[in-house]
């Protein structure tokens, strides 16, 4: 039979360059593609994979090694000492070296030949074999295999594993306990595969499973996925080890509420004094519970008192990097608000080095440094660098979702660098998204100053008179030039010939525009902005 190439080629990937295998895929033809010729799954258990290779294959071997090769299919990779543990012998290594020297669809996977695999087609073959002479045992066999990868620290196979053997709470126990290692190793992705296999129950049932869905939900943008599982476990109690080392299960979800500061800064810095305070006994705190309080009190308008948690947490270096990372741009950018430049460009450096040391860059907590160090440059008169740490503050901007106080600040501090870099197009955008942000952001402390200290940066780089972030329309303008009159909502309305009703309307949106909750403070600052001809009768 003539194969077509492309089809040829994804046979021969299929069966890993089995000859045998490659010959059966083509007498096989008409079940392994579709009606367009695309070639569907050709798998261990299609007939004659199945019939050649337990005839001509298994069959042949002894009783022994027919158990070995039954046993260890439900491994993904292999080593004697592993075979060992799942089968409860001690011979395996006499047993691979048997089967490779015979060519028994052993692969091996490094030099020294000390891991290995199955070939696929083998491996799946010998898996449909075990469920049909021994069923119920691969449970079992998982369940040790999952032991042992727990007991070497290889936790992502003993999580499969614990999962194939359906022992789930010692897969909660395994993804909940080592969270922290799990998803600094890169794993993010598989960690949330492995949540959203649990259910609200399971997770229920066991405190620290709740809290890390709860913190991965805040991580992945989606606060009310966050809220449930913090109140399936809130007010019970729970007096195992928690997840991330928290002493209890109070301070657990005062310090997992303080980081996202979902209800304002001063229910964050409530929240995040509670986690600090609970953590501090017997010597440091837990360097979340002291970045996120010391947060809250920066935000506060507390700066100073902000630098003995941030302190603390900077000393963990890269014993808990991301921390460390976070406290220490946070003292740059103190200290840069302080005109303490030696000081600044020290602390930033110093975290600058734990980023490229632990590969932090694209890390939410890297952004106030990231905005730290582009605003040194500036000072520093290095606009270029300046613009490549905008560039990188910007980057991660999309990650801070899920913390509406950390997206606001950030995207205030990154206005500022691109203000003074000339990016004014940039910066009015960031500053235009942080007001939009604000308005939905209850109780959001020092921020509201901060912003409009920008703001009022960026409209004097744009020329000064005039300019907003979202300017006035024509109408919203004749309004704004009779507010300095003693001219009633109702009387202006007849001076412009509109209904009181219009009139409130164009008031609400000056009001929004210009960042003001008051008539007179409306006056005030279309004064302090050039903006309006303002009327001086008298009605």
């Amino acid at each position: 039979m003539e194969l077509d190439a492309e089809v040829s080629n994804v046979l021969y990937d299929r069966v890993e360059g089995w000859a045998a295998g490659l010959y059966l895929a083509a007498l096989s033809l008409h079940d392994t593609t579709d009606a367009g010729g695309a070639v569907r799954d050709f798998a261990g258990d299609d007939r004659d994979v199945v019939d050649y290779l337990s005839g001509e294959v298994l069959a042949r071997q002894s009783d022994e090694r027919v158990s070995f090769l039954l046993g260890t299919a439900v491994l993904g990779r292999f080593t004697a000492a592993l075979c060992d543990a799942v089968l409860q012998r001690s011979d395996s290594a006499r047993v691979i070296d048997d089967l490779e020297r015979l060519n028994l669809f052993l692969v091996p996977l490094d030099r020294r030949r000390e891991w290995y695999r199955y070939h696929h087609l083998f491996a799946e073959m010998l898996r449909a074999e075990l469920a049909r002479r021994q069923p119920g045992s691969e449970c079992k066999l998982h369940r040790r295999a999952a032991a042992w990868h727990e007991r070497h620290g290889t936790l992502p196979e003993a999580v499969e594993h614990a999962f194939a053997g359906g022992d789930r709470r010692r897969a909660a126990e395994l993804v909940a306990q080592n969270a922290r290692l799990l998803y600094n190793s890169g794993l993010q992705a598989t960690i949330e595969r492995w949540l959203g296999s649990f259910s609200e129950e399971e997770a229920a049932e066991y405190a620290p499973l709740a809290i890390i869905m709860a913190w991965a939900g805040g991580l992945l943008g989606n606060k009310h996925r966050s809220l449930r599982y913090i109140k399936l476990v809130e007010g019970t109690r729970f007096d195992g080890a928690l997840p991330l080392g928290e002493r209890s299960l109070e301070s657990a979800i005062a310090i997992l509420r303080a980081a996202h500061g979902w209800d304002g800064v001063s229910k964050m810095r409530s929240d995040g004094e509670t986690g600090y305070r609970l953590e501090r006994p017997g010597g440091l705190p837990d360097t979340r519970a002291a970045i996120f309080f010391a947060a809250s009190l920066v935000l506060s308008g507390r700066a100073a008192d902000a630098i003995g948690p941030l302190e603390e947490a900077a000393a963990f270096g890269g014993a808990d990097a991301n921390g460390a990372m976070f406290a220490l741009g946070l003292l740059g950018l103190i200290a840069l608000d302080e005109g303490r430049l030696e000081d600044a460009e020290a602390r930033l450096s110093e975290s600058r080095a734990l980023i490229d040391e632990c590969g932090l860059d694209a890390y939410v907590l890297a952004g106030p440094t990231h905005a730290g160090l582009g605003w040194l440059s500036v000072v520093l008169g290095d606009l270029g660098e300046a613009r490549a740490s905008l560039e990188r503050v910007v980057a991660v901007m999309p990650r801070a979702a899920s913390w509406p106080w950390l997206g606001i600040y950030l995207r205030v501090l990154a206005g500022r660098v691109a203000v003074a870099t000339g990016e004014l197009a940039l910066g009015g955008s960031l500053l235009g998204e942080a007001r939009r942000e604000l308005s939905r952001y209850p109780d959001a402390g020092i921020l509201p100053r901060l912003l409009a200290n920008e703001e009022r940066a960026y409209e004097e780089a744009r020329g000064g008179r005039g300019v907003l972030l979202e300017p006035l329309t024509a109408a919203e303008q004749r309004v704004l030039e009779l507010l300095p009159t003693h001219l009633t909502l109702e009387e202006i309305g007849r001076s412009l010939y509109v209904s009181r009703n219009t009139v409130k309307g164009h008031l609400r949106a000056i009001y929004r525009k210009l960042d003001v909750g008051s008539r007179a403070a409306a006056v005030e600052r279309a004064r302090t902005l050039g903006l309006g001809r303002p009327q001086s009768r008298r009605a």
